[in-house]
Parts: structure tokens; C-alpha cells; sequence
């Protein structure tokens, strides 16, 4: 508290003198005009108001020291628990004699195994002889004027009856033959005409 008291009047002598310097000079007197002639008009003098003092700064007092926190308590560990001995081991026990071995029993007399019938053989009836059809025929050479007729017949069932007619005559043509039916049946013509191909390796001649 003392020290406080002795901060405050420090600060109060320093407000003061500090305001005793920044006052400023009383004004000077004013200046009593001349005597005017009877006739000019009085004019009253402009008195300036004095500057207003300066306010006085009061500066705060200093905050108390801050105390220090008290450190934590020094926390103690547990003394570890008490060493346990180990027990004695079991006193040594005498092992039995084992018992005697039991003696094992003759084994039977050998019998002879008779040995087994032989498997009765199944005798199946013998295949059936496959019967080759013979080769089918090779039609003979027809005429030219005959290849329109025969081809007809051949693309009868055919989607596109000219698609299937200009490649015909002209294999009747060079081969002078058409196959019977609508389809198939190219062993009944020379080789000429069923080994005709195209590019995609199908049959050229229908």
C-alpha cells in the first residue's frame, strides 16, 4: 500500500508540473484606442477568451505482479510389489515298473484259398456287314440347247432365280452337266463341275 500511495504522488507532480509548463502566457492588455472625434461611432473592443486549460492525463497505476502458480505436487510412485520366491518343486515320485507283457496268441493254421471260377465268356451276336451303296453314276454329256431346261429345274427353289441361273449355264456349258434335284448330288457330274470355286471358297456352280 505504501508503494502505491508513493506512485500516485509521483504521478500526481509530474501532472503538475507538466501543466504548469503547457499553460499558456496571460494575453496582453488590451490596447486603449485613441480618442475618437465626437462624431465617429463607438466601437467596443474584441476581448479574446483565454485558452481553455489543458485537460489533465491521469495515467493508471501499474497492474500488481502477477504470482507465480505453485509447480504441481511431486507425485510419488508405488514401490513395486514385494519379490515372490518361486515354490519347491514336487518331490520325485517313483515310477511303476510297467506290467508285464501279455504273450501273444498262436495265430491259426494256414488255409488254402480255392481259387475262383473262371468268368463265363458272353458270346454277342456277330455286327451286322455294312452294305456299300454303290457309286452313283455319271450323268452323260447332255447338249448345250439342253442347259436352260435343266437349270430351271436346278434353282427352282432358289430366293433369286437369275442370281442362281447365270452361274448354272454357265457351268452347264464348260462341263455339260447338271446335278439332279435342287441341291446336292454333285458326284452325278464330272469333276469339272463340282471342284469349280469361288474366292470364298464356296461351290461356284449351284
Amino acid at each position: 500500500m505504501a508503494l502505491k500511495a508513493l506512485i500516485f504522488l509521483l504521478v500526481s507532480l509530474l501532472v503538475a508540473v507538466s501543466q504548469a509548463h503547457v499553460t499558456p502566457p496571460p494575453p496582453p492588455p488590451p490596447k486603449v484606442p485613441a480618442v475618437a472625434p465626437v462624431t465617429a461611432p463607438y466601437v467596443r473592443p474584441v476581448i479574446r477568451a483565454p485558452h481553455p486549460p489543458a485537460p489533465v492525463i491521469v495515467r493508471a497505476p501499474p497492474p500488481p505482479p502477477s504470482r507465480r502458480t505453485p509447480p504441481p505436487p511431486v507425485t510419488r510412485r508405488a514401490p513395486p510389489p514385494p519379490y515372490r520366491s518361486r515354490a519347491p518343486p514336487p518331490p520325485f515320485t517313483v515310477r511303476a515298473p510297467p506290467p508285464p507283457s501279455r504273450s501273444r496268441a498262436p495265430p491259426p493254421p494256414y488255409r488254402t484259398r480255392t481259387p475262383p471260377p473262371p468268368p463265363v465268356r458272353v458270346t454277342y451276336p456277330p455286327p451286322p456287314a455294312v452294305v456299300k451303296s454303290p457309286p452313283p453314276k455319271v450323268q452323260p454329256p447332255v447338249p448345250v440347247s439342253a442347259c436352260h431346261g435343266l437349270c430351271l429345274t436346278r434353282c427352282a427353289k432358289h430366293r433369286k432365280l437369275k442370281r442362281c441361273m447365270r452361274p448354272c449355264e454357265s457351268c452347264c456349258k464348260e462341263c455339260r452337266c447338271v446335278p439332279t434335284g435342287t441341291h446336292g448330288n454333285y458326284t452325278t457330274c464330272p469333276p469339272c463341275y463340282h471342284q469349280k470355286r469361288t474366292t470364298d471358297g464356296k461351290h461356284k456352280c449351284p
